[in-house]
């Protein structure tokens, strides 16, 4: 199956047809990628996809074989569905995780124990469940498998990176292996997704800013655990805040605040973290897959871009995991950097569209983060008065459905809403699209086959249009233009007659056209009438006057 297809809908929609997309003869030099952890390995599916080669660079010899990051959200499913592998990952997840947070310490809970506050999260505008659990090696291994589809990526374990020296034509990368081999590689770019201690970021003289945690806490893994209950449980009594969570196929975590006076050494130890996890079973010792003590950052670097160097994933950002999204941040960095990448590489546009990178990701992850950072003080505070009046506000929340709803669904997902960048008239909105935020991704009618609606978007720039705006003299004016001629949207009829959505809401108002990005992120919003008249705008604002 080719990568995006996630099976072909049934029925019959209408998808005009335009220009072939218009791309340069000599390949460019490939994008080096340091890093093949999350984001590294999801930008070079991207850059792969979008036919834009690539190198990763990686110090170790294969991907990592234990566990770390563990909730996957909606956003990124969507990302994944557009690479044709959401469903090999969703067979990897348990979808559709709640929250149960008590008040009382872990070992004095049991089933007749009421929860301080339930959260149910319903399922996001997306298409997918909004809070999804995993095992981070089983992802990685996908991600690193499916590289071998793409001809012009390579996959580089083994070496690790030693310096960079840029130019106006490209950068230079030096790397080395174990033997002490030295080699040097040329690319186009270079992208950081080496981590929280990235010595590309160093090299490159960008500092870090923000500040740790002073609490540590112990994570821990377990294995062939029998629990199938799809939940994180917060224990938030002062005494020793605590959490656990199920993973697939039999795995647990927990993770455990060390008080004032332990020793990162007495928290390590088997007996103590048997002691530890009793209240909830008694711990084979073969059945213990990981322990570690985190100390928790809430850090950015101070700037997204030098030159030709790109800082992307815990190299640009690290969050503590009360919300869950530092991978998953990671991910969005990748699907903002992969289709910028290719305009400029492989369709023309300037250099200059690549400083969009930061003004949209930046302000969302730093949102993020202060909610991370908030919930850590709050929710699992060793205050006793902080920890009364939380419970005080969550007794109030959870006696109001409506009030509850409405933070469920902001405490398990802060919007992607940009206020700058590659966007025409930010904030305009007709139907359900509004420019600067994701597209929602409703189901299309059962004549269709009853799919999600990016399963008729293709990869790439989707032009949708009101039943009959196909035939157009405007989009016809736009498609054939420079910039539709470079851009080559899939012009999909949305609406009545054509592709119907499965709730009958509106996706456009009538007589209206949207422009949205391979991210999915709505570029523009116009009226049909006046799709030709956009031409030289959007030429601008891509970069490709």
């Amino acid at each position: 199956m080719r990568a995006g297809s996630e099976g072909a809908p049934a029925g019959t929609v209408r998808h005009v047809p335009g220009p072939r997309r218009v791309r340069r003869v000599s390949p460019p030099l490939p994008v080096l990628i340091v890093g093949a952890g999350p984001t590294g390995l999801v930008l070079a599916n991207l850059l792969g996809q979008r036919g834009v080669p690539a190198v990763v660079i990686e110090k170790r010899s294969d991907v990592w074989d234990i566990p770390r990051a563990i909730a996957f959200d909606d956003e990124s499913l969507r990302s994944m569905q557009g690479l044709g592998l959401a469903h090999a990952l969703r067979a990897r997840l348990v979808e559709g995780c709640r929250a149960r947070y008590f008040r009382q310490p872990a070992a004095r809970v049991n089933g007749r124990t009421r929860p301080l506050i339930r959260f149910d999260p319903r399922p996001g505008l997306y298409g997918f469940e909004k809070i999804n659990s995993f095992a981070q090696p089983d992802l990685e291994r996908i991600w690193r498998d499916e590289l071998a589809r793409f001809a012009h990526v390579q996959l580089r374990f083994g070496w690790a990176f030693e310096s960079f020296r840029q130019d106006a034509e490209g950068v230079t990368v030096t790397v080395k292996n174990a033997a002490g081999q030295v080699q040097e590689l040329r690319g186009s770019y270079l992208v950081a997704c080496d981590g929280g201690r990235s010595p590309v970021r160093e090299c490159a003289g960008i500092a870090m800013e923000g500040s740790s945690f002073v609490e540590k806490w112990l994570v821990i893994d377990t294995v062939n655990d029998t629990k199938n209950d799809a939940c994180y449980t917060f224990y938030c009594h002062p005494s020793r805040p605590s959490m656990e969570g199920q993973g697939p196929k039999g795995m647990r975590r927990y993770e455990f605040m060390l008080l004032p006076g332990e020793t990162e050494e007495q928290l390590l130890r088997d007996d103590t973290i048997e002691r530890l996890v009793a209240y909830d079973k008694p711990l084979q010792r073969q059945d213990l897959w990981r322990k570690t003590v985190y100390t928790f950052h809430a850090r950015k670097a101070a700037a997204l871009r030098r030159g030709r160097v790109l800082i992307a994933g815990d190299a640009a950002h690290m969050m503590p995991p009360f919300a869950g999204q530092g991978m998953n941040s990671g991910i969005r960095d990748a699907a903002n950097l992969a289709w910028k990448l290719e305009l400029v590489l492989l369709h023309g546009a300037g250099d200059r569209i690549l400083d969009s990178y930061e003004a949209e990701r930046r302000p969302h992850f730093e949102r993020l983060m202060r909610l991370s950072v908030r919930l850590g003080r709050f929710v699992m505070t060793r205050q006793p008065a902080l920890a009364l009046l939380r419970n005080t506000i969550y007794f109030t929340i959870e006696s109001l459905p409506p009030v509850k709803r409405w933070i469920t669904d902001r405490n398990f997902n802060v919007p992607s809403r940009h206020r700058a960048g590659l966007y025409q008239e930010l904030g305009r909105a007709c139907g359900l699209a509004r420019v600067g935020e994701m597209l929602p991704q409703p189901r299309v009618g059962a004549r269709h086959g009853g799919g999600l609606l990016d399963e008729h978007l293709g990869t790439g720039f989707a032009l949708l249009v009101p039943p009959g705006g196909g035939t157009d003299t405007g989009v016809h004016v736009l498609q054939r233009s420079h910039v539709g001629r470079r851009l080559a949207p899939r012009v999909v009829e949305v609406g009545p007659g054509a592709l119907e959505l499965d709730s009958g809401k509106r996706l456009l108002a009538p007589g209206m056209a949207a422009l949205v990005r391979p991210d999915r992120f709505v570029a523009a919003i116009f009226p049909v009438a006046e799709a030709g008249a956009q031409a030289p705008a959007l030429e601008a604002l891509f970069g490709l006057d």
